[in-house]
């Protein structure tokens, strides 16, 4: 995690810690003097500054940094409480997060030094071999690297046939690095080497001392109900769990030793600097943001990908496991997060489908966290916590192309909470485990974002997402299956591959007024089919099918009078301009129509880079031409926006009913993931109608060092309904005076309302051919 908690502690005089390797030994107490400490009198503070001057002036107060990332805005100080008052006089405001930060250290030891003694008597001969595989009484305080490595033999000394250790590699100071792998006993009919694997590791960062606690938990609980819980052992009948718990072995002794806080290896550089932080030396976007090039930072990289042996052990457990490896965690503490890649940057969005899958399967996690002990964890994007370039779910996800993760333990405000914390944060966590894996497993996975309403006249294929795993290369056929609510059977359309990985199909035989049921199946050789939703014609989705009634469509291939740039337009890059856009990460490639090439975009050049060109230093502003907008009129067009999820950068949506006079805000368009997405706004009841609406858009950016980017393309304004023919102005599905009265009202104010003959532009050819059109219906 991003704080620095470098708390000292010392041994009582003559204890030592032995090598991974050794045999676990009882640990004797741990005192601190507390004249030598140097916690005396210290708290830790979150502060806000608004300037580099105020940052660099209370960093000159600060004792100590806990944020990884220092800059303006918000930081962790360890700070000497006689001055806090210095913080207030330079203006920069404070919460305090730790009062007694000496009293932490002293109480975290008290309870361990206390619960060993309880235990020495209630188990005389310790967690020994022949005892449980899973032993509640273990999560009653944190444990040494020798108890740990003792509690994994133990798990595979009582079950053999499902639990083997291996030896890994060795770290810098020549510790054996192991992992564990659980899964049911081995079959000539179901070999463990041919079963798909996850693979976990944590404590990869020395002082997160919950994390190591957390995976043990994840494999003894595994052992034990094999036998209990059928559903574990369908699961691990099917699947290994692979389990590396201190991928740090150095650090984490250290943290024991001499330095409780210490958070990276003990790689030794000379004249004392030591460590690397093997969370930023992975091989995928490696040397960017988030990460030190300085030797003795706490996110110094190394001086390449993989230049730690620790980073080569894990990295190698992944490579050995080969297509066999389906997905990956790696767990830290703290801030209870749940977070998927991209991480290496700002603005590294996961694109579609992908993110879908991911976000799904964290929500998930989040759910049955929450539903396990009241406990909120939080879904998101790794790098909208901070970017950390070379970390190692950015590697499985952008190398490997796995489902991974990066869990943020408990809980919001420490590294090591209480010990009563133990248990329930492992457990929890176990449940989400489970989640996690069952979804791995599931080797294909179907994505389709359902919509409400199904145009005639404003048409849109149906779409699907087929992954195999994470990889859009599949061996089958899809196909969508409709049918008219209430009939018997249901029509198969085979549906076709796009260039973005999607699968299309029209809705068959339809008509406006019609509710149609449908769904998905995925047709594998060999395999059965795979339907979306799950119980496919018994439970379907339904769209109703509808028309409108256009009383504005542009497309947006020619000008027809949108304003762009007016004088309160302050953006000094990415103002908005009709083009074909040059694909970046964060603008489309093309536009949303399917004959067409234009669309709005906020500068739709590409340059040298995704950010040279988007929305920076205020906002953009793009306005509609004239439109009528009467009751139950309904604005809709297509957009793609890339943008951060600062809730100051944004999109905002005006109205107005005077040509532009006054303009009232409606709402901010929603956040979405770099792909076409359609938008459609009710004009609001209380909005009195007029011939004279408007639309703006405003792309607002406030921090300069996030892309932003927009596109809007294929506007309509129109009312829905199930209209007799395009004389029908209200949709009403009748032909009467009232629609002879719109449309002189339109025809007087030159709206394009009246342009029935769709030649942009209103005179007496379309007075003609509305009365045809009137009279033929």
């Amino acid at each position: 995690m991003i704080y620095s908690f470098v708390l000292v502690l010392t041994l009582a005089i003559g204890s030592t810690i032995a090598r991974a390797q050794a045999p676990a030994q009882h640990q004797p107490a741990h005192a601190v003097n507390d004249r030598a400490s140097p916690y005396a009198g210290q708290c830790v503070v979150r502060i806000r500054t608004t300037s580099q001057a105020q940052l660099d002036s209370a960093l000159a107060i600060a004792s100590d940094v806990w944020s990884e990332r220092i800059g303006v805005g918000v930081l962790e100080i360890q700070i000497d409480r006689e001055r806090l008052d210095e913080l207030t006089r330079i203006g920069v405001p404070h919460d305090v997060l730790i009062e007694d930060l000496h009293r932490v250290v002293l109480d975290e030891q008290q309870q361990i030094q206390a619960v060993r003694e309880a235990q020495a008597h209630t188990k005389p001969n310790g967690f020994q071999r022949g005892g449980q595989a899973h032993d509640p009484d273990w999560f009653a305080t944190y444990r040494t690297l020798d108890e740990i490595t003792s509690y994994f033999q133990n798990i595979e000394a009582i079950r053999p046939d499902l639990a083997q250790i291996d030896t890994i590699g060795q770290s810098w100071e020549g510790r054996d690095m192991f992992s564990i792998t659980i899964s049911g006993p081995d079959t000539p009919e179901n070999p463990v080497t041919d079963r798909p694997a996850v693979f976990i590791f944590s404590t990869v960062h020395a002082r997160e001392w919950i994390a190591p606690m957390t995976t043990s938990y994840i494999a003894s609980k595994l052992t034990q109900q094999y036998d209990l819980d059928p559903s574990v052992q369908a699961l691990l009948d099917g699947l290994r769990v692979v389990i590396v718990p201190v991928g740090n072995p150095d650090g984490y002794v250290h943290t024991w030793t001499d330095y409780r806080g210490w958070r990276t290896t003990r790689h030794d550089f000379g004249d004392g600097v030591f460590g690397v932080d093997i969370n930023r030396n992975w091989g995928y976007e490696w040397g960017g943001s988030g990460s030190s090039g300085t030797p003795g930072t706490s996110t110094y990289r190394g001086t390449e990908p993989f230049s730690e042996p620790e980073t080569r052990a894990l990295r190698d457990v992944s490579l050995g496991l080969g297509d066999k490896l389906i997905a990956h965690i790696d767990y830290h503490s703290f801030s209870q997060l749940i977070m998927w890649p991209f991480g290496h940057e700002e603005q590294a969005y996961t694109p579609e489908p992908f993110v879908s899958v991911l976000e799904q399967i964290a929500n998930e996690m989040r759910d049955t966290i929450l539903d396990t002990s009241g406990t909120q964890y939080r879904p998101m994007q790794s790098f909208e916590l901070y970017p950390a370039a070379g970390d190692s779910c950015d590697w499985h996800f952008g190398v490997l192309n796995k489902i991974t993760y990066t869990i943020e333990l408990r809980t919001l405000n420490s590294f090591s909470p209480p010990a009563d914390q133990i248990f329930p944060c492992a457990d929890e966590n176990y449940e989400a485990f489970l989640v996690f894996a069952e979804n791995a497993l599931r080797e294909h996975r179907l994505i389709h974002i359902p919509a409400d309403t199904h145009y005639t006249n404003d048409p849109e294929p149906l779409r699907l997402h087929v992954l195999k795993a994470l990889d859009p290369a599949l061996d089958g056929s899809v196909t969508l299956h409709t049918r008219k609510a209430g009939d018997e059977t249901y029509t198969a359309t085979p549906m076709t591959l796009n260039a973005e990985n999607e699968y299309l199909a029209s809705i068959p035989n339809i008509a406006c007024g019609d509710t149609i049921e449908y769904y998905f199946s995925l047709t594998i050789p060999d395999g059965e089919d795979i339907l979306l939703p799950q119980l496919g014609w018994k439970k379907p989705y339904t769209t109703s099918v509808l028309s409108k009634a256009m009383s504005f469509r542009d497309d947006l291939e020619t000008d027809k009078g949108w304003l762009t740039n007016p004088a309160d337009d302050n953006a000094t890059t990415g103002h908005w301009t009709r083009s074909d856009p040059e694909g970046t990460t964060q603008q489309p490639e093309d536009d949303h129509s399917p004959l067409g090439t234009h669309c709005w975009v906020t500068d739709g050049r590409a340059g040298t880079n995704a950010d040279e060109f988007d929305v920076d230093g205020g906002a953009t502003y793009l306005t509609s031409p004239r439109f009528s907008a009467i009751d139950g009129s309904v604005v809709s067009f297509w957009f793609w926006r890339s943008e951060s999820r600062y809730r100051l950068d944004r999109a905002d949506i005006y109205l107005s009913n005077d040509d532009g006079a006054t303009w009232s805000f409606i709402e901010r368009l929603p956040r979405q993931s770099r792909s076409w997405q359609r938008y459609e706004l009710p004009i609001p009841a209380d909005m009195t109608p007029s011939h004279d609406t408007r639309l703006q858009v405003v792309m607002r950016d406030i921090r300069a060092d996030h892309t932003i980017e927009l596109a809007i393309d294929d506007f309509s304004v129109g009312i829905p309904g199930c209209p007799v023919n395009d004389a029908d102005l209200n949709a009403d599905g009748a032909l009467n005076f009232i629609d002879v009265s719109l449309f002189i009202e339109a025809y007087q104010a030159e709206s394009l309302w009246a342009d029935t003959n769709a030649d942009d532009q209103v005179n007496f050819f379309d007075v003609a051919e509305f009365l045809r059109l009137f009279l033929d219906a």
